[in-house]
């Protein structure tokens, strides 16, 4: 088995230069030596630093991090750092902040309430449970009458409806027993089978998801691919549309044949599932490994696992032959702090994950994108609990 002790301690510590360089608000979007000015990093992303939160709280409440009294200052921090940047209807805004002029994203507010759910067992806080509720009845208020949102969608021009906001409907399934409001909680429990239902039209016989992509009729990244397909894992997982694992598996099936035929997963794939394997996104395989490890979990089938090992271990080693996560090992034990935030010394010279290999290929070019090492972490930890067990 990899060190995956010392590539997790290395990722943490690479997460936490990225909120340490805007000042603990929030996580850097990425860095780039070519691409962004100054220092290299780019300013916070808030959708990005929700999921973070998301990962940083299953640290604290796990085994893999040997000093959780660390984490919990930053994960609170965070989450309130969010709460600020929720708008007064609940929403928050698209890109990067601070900018200019905010505009809403249906995405984007989804992927902090998964943060702030994990969060709050941990802190208990009322503002962030009132958060937590402005964000989901805006988030519900923004679907269609068929149950879709087109609505505050990145790309589309309003008519366009994201096969991978199956994510949302997990962080907005994930929210209900938070909700104080019954009226609303109520609301969500009728009206959330349609908005299933709608979704799943989009599950394609051969395995793979219609509108998949960022855009329509583009192809998809496994990047959104594998959005697509943890949405239906997570929501089969809290009891809602558990047909959903066989469409998961028979898309895992799919890419572990093509995975075989060509010894790498496409970059991106069409809706026939013709590959592009002129590069390959990273950040994408690393997600089909949690999403086969999180099969695995829920069905007990090794198969999963068998798929999740071989993905992961194939990224790590191609990372690791080009240096990428590499740096001074120092153990989180070893490193001084206050009684707030203080964050590891010399690790800032620790590469981060890319978005692509090569790294100027098509998904994040130039760039290490702190969701990149976000499930980096997700896949190291899945791998140790399903390797030692």
């Amino acid at each position: 088995m990899y060190s995956i002790d010392g590539y997790l301690c290395r990722a943490l510590h690479w997460l936490w230069k990225s909120f340490e360089v805007t000042g603990y608000r929030g996580s850097s979007h990425s860095y780039s030596y070519w691409i962004n000015s100054g220092n290299g990093w780019q300013r916070a992303y808030p959708e990005t630093t929700g999921y973070i939160l998301h990962t940083l709280s299953a640290l604290y409440r796990g085994n893999d991090c040997r000093e959780k009294t660390q984490l919990l200052p930053l994960i609170e921090s965070q989450a309130q750092w969010l709460l600020n940047v929720q708008q007064p209807d609940g929403w928050i805004p698209e890109g990067k902040v601070p900018q200019r002029q905010y505009r809403p994203s249906v995405f984007n507010t989804s992927q902090v309430v998964l943060g702030w759910c994990k969060v709050w067992p941990l802190v208990d806080d009322k503002t962030l449970c009132e958060g937590i509720q402005r964000a989901v009845r805006w988030l519900w208020d923004c679907r269609d009458s068929d149950g879709a949102w087109r609505r505050y969608v990145w790309k589309g021009n309003g008519t366009y409806a994201p096969a991978y906001y199956t994510r949302a409907l997990w962080a907005v399934a994930l929210s209900i027993p938070l909700l104080s409001d019954l009226s609303l909680r109520n609301r969500i429990k009728r009206d959330l089978p349609a908005s299933i239902a709608y979704y799943a039209q989009c599950v394609l016989p051969n395995g793979m998801f219609r509108d998949m992509g960022f855009q329509p009729e583009q192809k998809a990244f496994t990047h959104t691919l594998a959005y697509v397909m943890r949405g239906w894992v997570e929501l089969a997982a809290l009891g809602w549309n558990p047909q959903a694992l066989d469409w998961v598996a028979r898309t895992l099936d799919k890419l572990w044949r093509d995975y075989q035929d060509h010894g790498q997963l496409a970059g991106r794939y069409d809706e026939r599932g013709h590959g592009d394997y002129s590069f390959r996104c990273v950040v994408g395989e690393l997600q089909l490994a949690v999403v086969a490890y999180r099969m695995a979990e829920l069905t007990f089938q090794q198969e999963f696992a068998k798929m999740g090992h071989a993905w992961f271990e194939y990224t790590i080693e191609s990372l690791r032959q080009r240096g990428f996560l590499q740096g001074r090992k120092e153990h989180l034990s070893s490193l001084k702090w206050n009684d707030k935030v203080v964050p590891p010394r010399k690790v800032i010279r620790i590469r981060g994950v890319p978005g692509s290999l090569p790294l100027w290929g098509k998904y994040q070019p130039l760039r290490y994108p702190n969701w990149a090492v976000k499930f980096f972490i997700d896949a190291c930890v899945l791998y140790k609990k399903l390797k030692e067990s």
